[in-house]
């Protein structure tokens, strides 16, 4: 039986990242992961020879200079430079449209940037967004882990941590179009702006509006540079292989972990990245305390998109390529409740990317439109291409 100072279950990026760390402090690490290929939703699919992403799309922390947290992050993994960043355009990064009021918003990138030119197109509200961006940059200046130095300190408590970002935007700004630019970025990760506090709003949207960015070939760029070094360092990566079952548990310590390949490990360390509720059908029942397995069966499911993916007869220049937000409203907190089960307008990202196909560069074109677990939960248990029709019904809504 072999034995392993750590073994890291499941290969999305929190996997491959984890057992890199690993790795680099001379561990010796088991990485399995259930699917055939490594990844996770990280991980391309390709259709006729051409890439599609399924959950890397853009992204934020990337400087021209590589002073980034994101640059910090992948330097320190020692993949950095396998990573090509392809830049927005820095005057018209994120194009907004609200099809209903025939009206658009164009944003730069540049926090800075964003908040004069904010202040020169709604100038009735100039003292509030003053006020707004006063707090925004309050709660930076004080979040540490916003630095790759501070990733060792607690980030404090601040007061912004105890109000709603929806509070926020009602006593900075009266204008809705304003306040939906100013808290449409809340899409990204899902959460209605009267139920986020200001500060979580303000660190999660903060490298997306300093910079945004796509990479080169997606998400396959982060797998492909990770899984290469994670083989250099004689990491064991095994696909298709998950544990069956833990046994000598002694202490609460297991001596053995039982794999689906029929092997058996034991290690000093387990690392699991993969769905929490899935963690709790892995680890021994009788070692697992009520107030635990109930905490993770109260989490409740994010939002979702529906995603359709397609290609454009003509290409475009990267430097014309921004992400655009189609939205219906300017009430995003009505915008991200399930009202119904029927698919219904909800808002929507697009982007393009320019991709290398088996016959040469094409255009693709990958649509987000918000989406709901309810939508679908009834189809929870289909299986890929034998769903019932009313799905397919649903589908084509």
């Amino acid at each position: 039986m072999k034995h392993y100072d750590c073994i890291v279950v499941g290969s999305g990026i929190t996997g491959l990242t984890a057992a890199r760390i690993m790795s680099q402090q001379g561990k010796s690490v088991l990485l399995l992961e259930k699917a055939t290929i490594l990844g996770g939703s990280l991980a391309r699919f390709r259709i006729e020879g051409i890439p599609y992403d399924v959950g890397f799309h853009f992204t934020g922390g990337f400087a021209e200079d590589r002073s980034g947290v994101l640059d910090g992050m992948l330097q320190v993994l020692g993949v950095r430079d396998q990573i090509r960043p392809i830049y927005f355009p820095r005057d018209a990064a994120h194009h907004m449209i609200f099809p209903t009021m025939n009206a658009s918003y164009t944003l730069p990138s540049g926090v800075e940037n964003g908040e004069e030119k904010l202040k020169s197109d709604f100038p009735n509200q100039r003292a509030g967004l003053e006020k707004y961006f006063a707090r925004f940059h309050t709660v930076i200046r004080n979040t540490p882990t916003l630095s790759l130095s501070g990733f060792d300190e607690m980030p404090p408590a601040l007061s912004d941590d105890l109000v709603t970002l929806q509070a926020v935007l009602d006593d900075c700004v009266s204008d809705p179009v304003l306040q939906t630019i100013l808290g449409g970025l809340c899409m990204c990760y899902g959460t209605r702006p009267d139920e986020v506090s200001f500060a979580n709003h303000c660190r999660v949207s903060f490298g997306l509006q300093e910079s945004l960015a796509r990479v080169e070939h997606g998400g396959d760029a982060f797998v492909d540079s990770l899984v290469t070094t994670l083989q250099k360092a004689n990491v064991d990566i095994r696909t298709r292989t998950t544990i069956t079952q833990c046994t000598d548990v002694k202490d609460k310590r297991v001596g053995r972990f039982i794999l689906s390949d029929g092997s058996e490990v034991s290690a000093a360390h387990c690392i699991f990245t993969i769905h929490p509720r899935s963690i709790v059908e892995t680890l021994p029942k009788e070692n697992l305390s009520k107030a635990f397995q109930s905490r993770v069966n109260d989490f409740q499911p994010s939002d979702a998109f529906f995603t359709l993916y397609g290609t454009i007869d003509t290409l475009i220049e990267e430097e014309a390529m921004t992400l655009v937000s189609i939205l219906p409203g300017t009430d995003l907190n009505h915008m991200l409740t399930c009202h119904s089960p029927e698919p219904v307008d909800g808002p929507m990202m697009v982007l393009r990317s320019r991709e290398q196909a088996h016959d040469g560069p094409v255009q693709t074109v990958t649509a987000l439109e918000l989406a709901f677990v309810e939508n679908t939960q009834k189809w929870f248990n289909s299986k890929l291409k034998r769903r019932p029709q009313e799905y397919y019904a649903y589908k084509s809504k």
